[in-house]
């Protein structure tokens, strides 16, 4: 089989190896090494761009040259690896120079070091792309847990710490070695080829007497099992190392990786597309009506969130389930650029069709929020991830607000408002992903270097994504039809609807029946009812979002306000809220690991908010300020525990996949909200606009040839108009004005009718959830305790 030896970008890092100190057992070494030592470690403002602990369960030692039968070296033994990840040389010195670590994380290490022992080597990383058996699932599986590793250290014979002879000459035969004969059990391979520096590390961990490393391999397993496998092999190769090694000082350790903490984990990038992605969908369903009073097509205006909620929904899960083969980062870089085009391409659009056609695009910076979900959880511990949750709630409540508050501002500053403010969001988005694509620089996965092109094109869920996407069109262009102004009986509402319905169907048939492993891959499912009832919670939050994103704002508009930016002060309220209810929440459940009844009190919230809106009256004005407040309550605990209940019920391998589906489904509650609402708002106000203005008015004497002439007037909401019609008074247009609000306030009370029974539903279906508390650990799987040393013959 012809090697692939094709490596990523080398990286600049300090592994130390090193043994717990005396009085200490194995777990208590554990415990404070990654929780106490590795919180601290994430305290300073100096840090290690990524900082990897690998906890040994097993080893094997050569003996020592020369010493008697058996024997093994004084300082034989190690518990765990660290590896510390740096950017530069002036970076490490930066590190280790800060007074943090002098006064904190340095005096720590005598609480669990054994420094006398300690093995320590400043090395130059990168990863070998093998030419393995084609990946199968329990390969990926490895993706997002603990993986099991080995890592092989090579001593130096000449005590020289550069090991570049080491890697030309043996990383080549170790490279087609692991493809030959260890195809079925090696994942991965990691090179850290020792380097010279100008400054002793060794002050710092200790090990001044400690032989000289200047090689170490890292090979990612299938499972402990491969274990053996891998020992076979590397026995055989103890012939083939160079006569640069010190074979009688090399020794293996296998073990399981834990994540301590990762800077260079782009999460600047992470906050800003979130914040600039979920300003532009506010932005869609709160500025619409200013969008179509300046260009026109008021009849598609509903397209501008439509578009948006469909375009996250097919494309989320798709692009979560193929990060897991190509990497995070390209698909959020991408995507994001393509929001940036699309916030121009409406910022320029001279008709409603163009507008629409660049929320499209603009709605695919949004796209990739299921990433960032995902990233935001993969680099923190598992107790943690409430708050990397509560974390990204409040960035999207601050994005949120934002985009309300200076929507609104602009729009009411000028007519054409509306396009600066895309031209704000693209820029936004360009900061975002330039950011993102220098900070984000994650290590390859698994099934990125071992599976080809054409192995992870063929192991996409094709069949579901062209199911999904027409199912989700066609119903969603039949609803939004319906009423608008057709019949349920036209076929420009009954064709797409049965087509999209139709496909919908077929594509549940296929995902429970005929695809176990696909884009709802049922491992998902299996241990628990916690993903399933998460991901219908978090259809009827999407719902809810856009429900609100869509008409509050509007109702404030027409009902109770003429100053636009007092409307978005009035809209905002959620969004504040959002802020600290996701705060309180997340910082509740890290502490008490409760995850659940916070979800149920979130949907209570929401209920209640949508029967105060469905009981409000033309007198509520005042009132109506504080009723947000209860729907911020409930969609800062919704969003950031139910996304984290869904993660950590999920197999670790598939925590993008889950991302994704949560995101779509809460897409697709979105994109089936709209038209719904829509079609209920449009067809009460249609149904009773014009007997209430003619009841209203014809008794006060307006002529009824100048009914029509009102009708016009009103629709487009220009009082001059209504002044000048003949027979018009003041009281006749008083009357005229306040029966148009008693009929817009019943359209919107049947939307907040809808939405109360549906936030209900959620309720009801939040108290099937079960708490995760055993799994909300500093460690994504609690590490192996046992410890078998296997001595390796002295060649």
């Amino acid at each position: 089989m012809k090697s692939a030896m094709t490596s990523t970008q080398p990286t600049l890092k300090q592994i130390a190896a090193i043994r717990r100190k005396a009085r200490l057992t194995r777990q208590e070494f554990f415990d404070h090494h990654f929780q106490i030592h590795g919180r601290l470690s994430d305290g300073g403002d100096q840090k290690p761009a990524k900082y990897i602990q690998t906890h040994v369960f097993d080893a094997a030692f050569s003996a020592p040259q020369g010493g008697p039968p058996n024997s093994n070296h004084p300082w034989f033994s190690r518990d765990d690896v660290a590896e510390l990840y740096f950017r530069s040389p002036d970076h490490i010195k930066a590190v280790f120079g800060s007074e943090y670590v002098r006064a904190m994380i340095g005096p720590d290490g005598r609480n669990f070091n054994d420094f006398e022992t300690a093995i320590n080597l400043m090395a130059i990383e990168r990863h070998e792309v093998l030419k393995v058996s084609p990946a199968s699932d329990t390969m990926c599986e490895h993706e997002n847990h603990n993986p099991t590793v080995a890592m092989w250290f090579l001593a130096s014979a000449s005590g020289n710490a550069d090991g570049h002879a080491i890697d030309d000459t043996f990383t080549p035969v170790l490279v087609k070695s692991l493809e030959d004969q260890l195809f079925d059990h090696a994942l991965g391979l990691t090179v850290s080829t020792g380097i010279k520096t100008d400054f002793d590390l060794r002050k710092y961990f200790g090990g001044q007497d400690m032989p000289v490393y200047s090689m170490v391999y890292k090979v990612l397993l299938k499972s402990p099992s491969s274990i053996s496998a891998f020992r076979r092999l590397q026995i055989k190769l103890l012939n083939d190392l160079p006569a640069e090694v010190d074979v009688s000082s090399s020794f293996v350790l296998f073990g399981q990786e834990g994540l301590v903490l990762d800077d260079d984990a782009g999460i600047r990038g992470v906050v800003l597309i979130s914040f600039s992605g979920l300003i532009n969908i506010i932005g869609a369903g709160a500025l619409a009506r200013y969008i179509v009073a300046d260009i026109g097509g008021s009849d598609k205006s509903i397209w501008l969130s439509q578009v948006s909620a469909i375009t996250v929904t097919l494309l989320g899960p798709a692009i979560a389930q193929a990060t897991d083969l190509w990497g995070r980062k390209w698909f959020v870089v991408s995507t994001t650029f393509l929001g940036f085009a699309g916030s121009l391409v409406v910022s320029r659009a001279n008709n409603i069709n163009v507008a629409i056609a660049g929320e499209i695009l603009a709605a695919l910076g949004y796209s990739s929020q299921a990433l960032l979900n995902a990233i935001a959880s993969e680099i923190l511990p598992r107790r943690y991830r409430p708050a990397a949750q509560g974390g990204l709630g409040l960035t999207s409540g601050l994005g949120a607000a934002f985009s309300l508050l200076l929507g609104f501002y602009l729009c009411g500053s000028s007519t054409g408002g509306w396009r600066l403010f895309w031209y704000i969001v693209a820029g936004l988005q360009f900061l975002a992903a330039l950011l993102f694509t220098m900070a984000y620089n994650p290590s390859p996965r698994p099934c990125q270097l071992s599976m080809t092109t054409q192995e992870k094109l063929l192991s996409l869920d094709w069949t579901a994504y062209i199911l999904l996407g027409v199912g989700i069109v066609g119903f969603n262009v039949g609803l939004t039809y319906f009423q608008n102004p057709y019949s349920f009986h036209n076929a420009h509402v009954a064709v797409p609807f049965a087509i999209g319905t139709a496909s919908l169907v077929g594509f549940v048939a296929h995902q429970s029946i005929f695809k176990k492993d696909g884009l709802c891959n049922h491992k998902l499912f299996e241990t628990s009812r916690n993903v399933a009832v998460a991901l219908s919670l978090m259809f009827i939050e999407g719902l809810t979002f856009f429900c609100y994103n869509s008409f509050f704002a509007s109702e404030m508009a027409i009902l109770y306000e003429t100053n636009t930016f007092r409307v978005a002060l009035r809209a905002s309220v959620v969004f504040w809220t959002t802020i600290a209810s996701s705060i309180a929440v997340s910082t509740y459940s890290s502490i008490t690991k409760d995850l659940k009844y916070p979800v149920i009190a979130a949907y209570g919230f929401i209920v209640v908010f949508s029967i105060l809106m469905a009981t409000a009256t033309l007198q509520s004005s005042t009132a109506v300020w504080t009723y947000p407040i209860f729907l911020g309550l409930g969609l800062g605990a919704a969003i950031s525990n139910v996304t984290t209940i869904a993660q950590l019920s999920a197999p670790p391998a598939l925590i993008a996949v889950t991302s994704g589906l949560i995101a779509g489904v809460r897409s697709f509650g979105g994109s089936v909200a709209l038209p719904i609402f829509n079609s209920v708002y449009k067809s009460t106000n249609s149904k009773h606009l014009g007997p209430n203005v003619i009841a209203a008015v014809v008794p006060l004497g307006l002529p009824k040839t100048s009914l029509q002439a009102l009708a016009e007037a009103l629709a487009a909401n220009n009082a001059e108009a209504v002044a000048k019609i003949p027979g018009m008074t003041p009281q006749i247009a008083a009357a005229a004005e306040l029966a148009v609000k008693k009929t817009f306030l019943l359209s919107y009370r049947y939307v907040w009718i809808i939405m109360a029974c549906f936030s209900f539903v959620g309720t009801v279906a939040a108290y099937f959830l079960k708490n995760t508390k055993e799994d909300m650990t500093m460690s994504v799987d609690a590490p192996l305790n046992r410890e078998v040393v296997v001595e390796e013959n002295n060649h």
